[in-house]
């Protein structure tokens, strides 16, 4: 399944989107049977952006609401135009927008590149310059287009993915054409997907870490927080991975369903810290060893003589079994500052004693990791003048244990 992305202005592409969209909460569910409060309508989406705003979502970064399929009519105007479904958006989708801007947020939207979406709706095919016009006019913000329904075999030469096939991806077309881009399977409530999705990344990241730059960027599918049957383990998993490869952090299920703690996974002022830093620099799969992946990436701030900061990953891909224990030397990581690095375990508590260690290439790391959870770290180069943090001295070969 492809999809894409394109932004209406580019100092929006800097940093990786973050959002909401309609799609698991809402669905295509319909407003005749649901309160307009749960189903994609006008009432609905002002609903979520008040509790984006009031519970502190838009200050934490995810500043679109993005409304999927199903928000269309079933026919075109009669001047060919898109529009939306009268029922659901009985003013208009400009007055959507005009009350998601209004609460200093973003509005994206959906469209498809066949004739119909894949719900039936109608599609874009043919008629792209139009509805292109027509988003402007209502002035969205984001754009997200799909091929779910388009004939891959046979994309227009002027359509937006002329190039691009479900089966042959042309990665360089892909960049030049897209601001994000989605062409793997859907999320869906187990684990295997998620672990499909990152497998997908992990055995095309040569090709991906040399497009996703320069204000283009990977949508690994949506945050699977909020579903059933997956756990807030595997959540964190999933968010550490995305943090990694740098994919959009859109998730999708209804905010007033969410409990406490999966607002604070999703809040982690830590972790969206490390997901906007913006080094230029791509995250991947650094190895496997048995059921453990390591994923890495280089971060900002670097030293003077160009060493990195980096974020690292350990998932434990079992969803089954006791938790596994696992420990490495700094060095075998790539982490070679000798000055030392300030490891911050991201999802400890503030007040843990051991959240923020001074460590050094030579220091061993031991994790203990949860089924289908992650350890999740911050290796921050120390640039102080002294080898001391928080008033603590370690030797090179100090055991820092950290345990899920």
């Amino acid at each position: 399944m492809i999809y894409s992305s394109y932004y209406q202005e580019d100092e929006l592409i800097h940093t990786p989107l973050m959002g909401w969209s309609s799609w698991a909460a809402f669905g295509c569910k319909s407003c005749l049977t649901f309160h307009y409060d749960e189903c994609l309508s006008q009432i609905g989406i002002e609903t979520i952006a008040n509790l984006l705003v009031n519970e502190g979502f838009r200050d934490a970064g995810y500043q679109y609401i993005i409304l999927d399929d199903c928000w269309q009519d079933t026919v075109r105007d009669t001047a060919q135009r898109l529009q939306p479904d009268k029922n659901r958006f009985p003013n208009g989708m400009w007055l959507v927008a005009d009350y998601v801007h209004s609460k200093d947020l973003k509005l994206g939207i959906f469209t498809d590149l066949g004739i119909s979406s894949g719900q039936q709706f109608p599609g874009s095919k043919g008629f792209f310059e139009l509805d292109a016009y027509t988003f402007a006019n209502w002035e969205i913000d984001y754009i997200k287009v799909s091929a779910a329904s388009a004939d891959k075999n046979n994309i227009e030469t002027d359509s937006l993915l002329e190039l691009i096939s479900i089966v042959n991806i042309n990665f360089v077309t892909l960049k030049n054409t897209c601001d994000t881009w989605r062409f793997y399977g859907d999320i869906n409530n187990n684990w295997s997907t998620i672990l499909g999705i990152m497998d997908f990344y992990a055995e095309n990241q040569m090709q991906l870490r040399s497009i996703a730059k320069d204000g283009k960027w990977n949508d690994a599918d949506i945050l699977a927080i909020g579903f059933d049957g997956i756990t807030n383990d595997q959540v964190k998993a999933q968010i550490a991975v995305w943090c990694i490869i740098q994919s959009s952090l859109i998730f999708s299920a209804d905010i007033r369903k969410l409990t406490p703690e999966q607002k604070d996974i999703l809040k982690n002022k830590e972790i969206i810290a490390v997901h906007q830093n913006n080094s230029k620099e791509r995250g991947f799969k650094l190895f496997n060893h048995g059921c453990m992946d390591v994923w890495i990436r280089a971060i900002l701030p670097t030293s003077a003589d160009g060493y990195f900061s980096y974020a690292i990953a350990f998932v434990n891909r079992n969803d089954f079994g006791e938790p596994i224990a696992y420990h490495i030397d700094l060095r075998d990581l790539g982490l070679h500052y000798s000055n030392g690095y300030e490891v911050t375990d991201l999802f400890a508590p503030e007040n843990s004693s051991s959240k923020t260690k001074l460590m050094f290439p030579y220091t061993k790391l031991y994790v203990h990791v949860n089924q289908s959870g992650v350890a999740f770290f911050k290796a921050k180069i120390n640039i102080r003048s002294d080898t001391n943090l928080l008033s603590l001295t370690f030797s090179n070969h100090e055991i820092i244990r950290y345990n899920y």
